[in-house]
């Protein structure tokens, strides 16, 4: 019961990350290739480098990540992959955009912290429903094995010479 409870809850979670993952790089890829400092969504940020950087109000504190952007400058390949800085995690693509580098950052602390609560909430009902299982299988063993006592009775007075 515990296996099928287990196998259960971690193909859901599969699931959900594969998809999530799924859906944040298309967003990532999106905001890469359109998004300009001054006119981003909350959680994103970009930078511009094109002689000069041009960087969203606030960038978070760490980033943008110089080292990929001359990387992409040079080699002009796109580069994505996730850092952590402060306690936050953050997916970041770097690629040309015409004579430009740009780089976006994306915070997934909001997303980690969805994870978690969803990897409760399966861990919890999961633990409640193999409790209910136990307890009604239990229940049920009783009810089915005991006897009422004027039967027992019953049988061995007839059973007896």
């Amino acid at each position: 019961m515990l296996a099928v409870v287990a196998v259960v809850e971690l193909l859901t979670l599969w699931i959900y990350e594969s998809d999530e993952h799924a859906a944040a790089d298309r967003h990532l890829r999106a905001a890469a290739r359109t998004m300009v400092p001054g006119d981003t969504v909350p959680g994103f940020w970009v930078v511009i480098e094109r002689g000069r950087t041009t960087v969203t109000d606030s960038f978070p504190h760490g980033l943008p990540d110089e080292a990929d952007v001359s990387s992409v400058r040079e080699d002009r390949l796109p580069r994505q992959r996730e850092v952590t800085i402060n306690g936050h995690t953050y997916f970041l693509r770097t690629e040309v955009r015409g004579s430009a580098v740009a780089q976006v950052a994306m915070d997934r602390s909001s997303a980690e912290t969805t994870t978690r609560r969803l990897v409760l909430a399966l861990a919890l009902a999961g633990g409640a429903g193999v409790v209910m299982a136990i307890a009604s299988g239990m229940l049920l063993a009783q009810r089915l094995t005991a006897q009422p006592a004027g039967k027992a009775a019953r049988t061995r007075s007839s059973v007896s010479p």
